[in-house]
C-alpha cells in the first residue's frame, strides 16, 4: 500500500466546485480518494462514468443528490455509493460549504462523460 502526502496535490476547479486527491492507490479496487467542495448554491453537473463506481461520505453542508430524474437530499454523516454508468449530479442547496470525500473504485483517467 503506498500513500501520497495531500501537499502534493492542487486543488482542481470545476464551475461552483472543486476537488483535490488526498489518497492514490488505497487498495487494487479503490485507487483514488478525493475531498470534493461545492461552493454555496453550487453543483456538479450530470454526469456518470464508464468504468468508475464512487462512494461519497457527506462531511459537512446539506444537499441534493440528483439520480437521473430522482432527487434526494442527503446530509453529513450520509454514505452513498454511484454505480458506474450511473448518471448523477450533486448541488449544495445551502448558502454554506458542502464538502464531502469521494472514494473512486476502479478509477481511470478521464472517465467522466455529462449526461
Amino acid at each position: 500500500m503506498k500513500y501520497f502526502e495531500a501537499k502534493k496535490y492542487k486543488w482542481i476547479r470545476g464551475e461552483s466546485y472543486k476537488k483535490k486527491i488526498i489518497l492514490e492507490k488505497l487498495e487494487d479496487k479503490i485507487n483514488l480518494v478525493e475531498e470534493v467542495i461545492i461552493e454555496p448554491l453550487g453543483n456538479i453537473p450530470l454526469h456518470k462514468h464508464q468504468f468508475t463506481s464512487e462512494i461519497f461520505y457527506i462531511l459537512e453542508g446539506d444537499g441534493v443528490l440528483k439520480l437521473k430524474d430522482k432527487e434526494v437530499e442527503i446530509f453529513r454523516g450520509d454514505l452513498i455509493k454511484i454505480d458506474k454508468e450511473e448518471l448523477h449530479a450533486f448541488r449544495n442547496k445551502k448558502n454554506s460549504l458542502f464538502r464531502m470525500f469521494c472514494f473512486k473504485i476502479n478509477f481511470r483517467e478521464g472517465d467522466s462523460y455529462l449526461g
